[in-house]
């Protein structure tokens, strides 16, 4: 994904999920590759977890993945705080 493109992309995404339009974000999120999905991730600071968190209900493959591409710190980030149970 284009640098200059995740700014605007990661706006439509926040904006969606403050809305409660998740379906529509997550319509976004599928369609990306998992490498920049992570890269909306840094994107996104007050709605990463809402937007992994509905990765997982839809999709845990591509949440998986996406996962696998942010690194070590990022991603610990991301399950802090979640069980097993959510994450599966």
């Amino acid at each position: 994904m284009s640098l200059t493109k995740t700014p605007h992309l990661a706006e439509t995404v926040r904006k969606l999920l403050g809305r409660g339009a998740s379906a529509n974000a997550y319509n976004i999120l599928n369609r990306l590759h998992p490498s920049d999905i992570a890269e909306l991730f840094g994107a996104l600071p007050n709605y990463r977890k809402a937007a992994f968190e509905l990765l997982i209900q839809r999709n845990l493959t591509l949440a998986g993945e996406a996962l696998s591409e942010l690194g070590h710190a990022r991603g610990g980030e991301l399950l802090a705080g979640m069980s097993a149970q959510e994450i599966s």
